[in-house]
């Protein structure tokens, strides 16, 4: 889904990130974070048919990039907004 698509840096941390099973990812604005983290997620296998992942964050940043991301590049996840 979403690992196959990420740039060799994003696939680089994600697989870190993974490995690691934590890690802080502070990159720049606009360098894919949030895509990142769902490549990492999967990588992991939290992301997997059937599954159920919670995802917390800021009300802000779950509107403007966690909801349109999945939504963009994971139609057939069902993401239910919490507020």
């Amino acid at each position: 889904m979403i690992a196959d698509k990420l740039k060799p840096y994003q696939r680089d941390a994600a697989e870190r990130i993974a490995s690691e099973q934590a890690m802080l990812l502070a990159d720049q604005p606009g360098l894919g974070k949030t895509f990142t983290s769902l490549g990492a997620l999967e990588l992991s296998g939290v992301l997997t048919e059937g599954s159920t992942t919670l995802i917390l964050g800021p009300l802000i940043t779950c509107d403007t990039a966690w909801v349109p991301t999945i939504q963009s590049f994971m139609p057939e996840v069902n993401v239910i907004d919490g507020f």
